[in-house]
């Protein structure tokens, strides 16, 4: 899978997201018209003469309030922006949102309710997505970021980055340039959760293609706060190299902490996302300087605002949708979603239907939501290759390596043992 963290974030809890007027600075494409979409079009579900509709069904409540809430703060605040600049042909942009609680079967209901009243779905987030995701028609484009490679490969699913059996070479070339003696000591930690565990499967094979060799996997519960026999077991085993890739922040500051009381120091600990939250420094405490992460997304923290537009304009947005609410991983996956979305509705024609947007989404080859993430292509549903290594340091999260932009190398392994 992709190397962003595909786990379980407790992103914070919140009552929902509000609406606003608040205008700033356009980045929004320019509106161009598909070949054989203009003139008078056959009225589509969720368009209407003021409001266009989507709906997104994602992880808000249930055993983990908050859950993937950052979902659909993401897509409020990019429908928001939009709305403050005159909305898109004068017609409203509306997110219809349903929580799933994390049950499979709230997930596909959810979806089935909204089928009849919306253009498109967008930016939903849920690790039960492939209930859900299997039974939109293919006559309705899913914009979203699936955690289930079925999912991903219907004809209908465009994600902003695309989620595929298998696992990105970059941030693992880059690893083992800085820690080559270490390859043959790698532990990790892995959330016993179904897509999680797919997701370790392809990472697995892509360590172990580049010549990396495991030496203790841990798994973990959902909800987990105790760590202190797999600090010690990895430990004992000489892990120099701990992979965190799929761990929620919660469990991986929890990790730290621990390895920390029991005095364990690999040469690195390493993530591919989740640690960068808005919330872990705060929650790893002094243990938070231990860790280095490789994202495909640009600082949206804060750290990239003066060099990356988009990241400024992403984070007044998230606030001004939700005041108060720290940006997270899964709020940059519904704004990309969201950003997605409105760039092919903009080449839909002024009377968008379900089949000019799935046309228009067919044509987005290269997509990298304003610089917000990396690169990548979400017709062709290619996962990006270019990623930002960052660590904390002073308390702070910086940037490691490049200056500016990404570092684009590696290719994308794929499991020939995963569907």
């Amino acid at each position: 899978m992709a190397a962003s963290a595909l786990t379980l974030v407790a992103a914070g809890c919140g009552s929902g997201v509000s609406g606003s007027t608040t205008t700033t600075a356009s980045s929004a494409a320019t509106t161009t018209s598909l070949p054989g979409t203009t003139g008078p079009q056959t009225p589509s579900p969720g368009v209407s003469a003021s409001t266009i509709t989507v709906g997104n069904v994602s992880t808000t409540g249930g055993i983990v309030p908050g859950l993937f809430l950052g979902a659909q703060v993401g897509v409020q605040a990019y429908f928001d922006y939009i709305n403050s600049t005159g909305g898109i042909d004068h017609r409203r942009l509306v997110v219809d949102n349903k929580d799933d609680e994390l049950f499979c079967t709230n997930n596909k209901t959810d979806t089935e309710a909204l089928i009849p009243k919306v253009v498109a779905f967008v930016g939903s987030f849920s690790i039960e997505d492939d209930c859900g995701g299997v039974v939109i028609p293919d006559t309705i484009a899913n914009i979203s970021d699936s955690l289930d490679p079925v999912v991903t490969k219907l004809a209908n699913t465009f994600s902003p980055q695309p989620i595929q059996n298998g696992w990105g070479t970059g941030p693992l070339l880059w690893l083992k340039e800085h820690y080559g003696s270490d390859i043959g000591h790698v532990g990790a930690l892995v959330g016993d959760v179904s897509t999680v565990l797919s997701s370790w499967e392809g990472e697995e094979y892509a360590l172990k293609s580049l010549g990396f060799h495991i030496a203790d996997v841990e798994d973990y519960d959902v909800g987990q706060t105790a760590f202190q026999a797999s600090v010690i077991r990895m430990k004992h085993d000489g892990v120099q190299i701990v992979l965190l890739d799929q761990a929620d922040v919660n469990a991986i500051a929890a990790f730290l902490d621990a390895a920390s009381l029991e005095g364990f120091r690999p040469a690195i600990f390493f993530n591919s996302g989740s640690a960068y939250d808005g919330t872990f420094i705060a929650k790893a405490g002094a243990a938070a300087s231990n860790i280095v992460v490789a994202i495909h997304e640009s600082l949206y923290l804060g750290q990239d605002a003066n060099t990356v537009p988009e990241v400024k304009l992403f984070d007044h947005w998230i606030d001004v949708a939700h005041p108060g609410y720290t940006p997270d991983i899964y709020s940059v996956f519904g704004w990309a979603s969201a950003m997605l979305f409105v760039q092919a509705l903009q080449n839909a024609g002024p009377d968008p239907t379900r089949a000019t947007v799935l046309a228009a989404l067919e044509r987005i080859t290269t997509f990298d939501a304003g610089g917000l993430i990396a690169p990548d292509n979400p017709a062709g549903k290619v996962p990006p290759d270019c990623f930002v290594v960052a660590k904390v340091a002073n308390g702070h999260w910086e940037r490691v390596s490049p200056s500016t932009g990404f570092m684009c190398a590696g290719t994308y392994i794929y499991d020939p043992s995963l569907p």
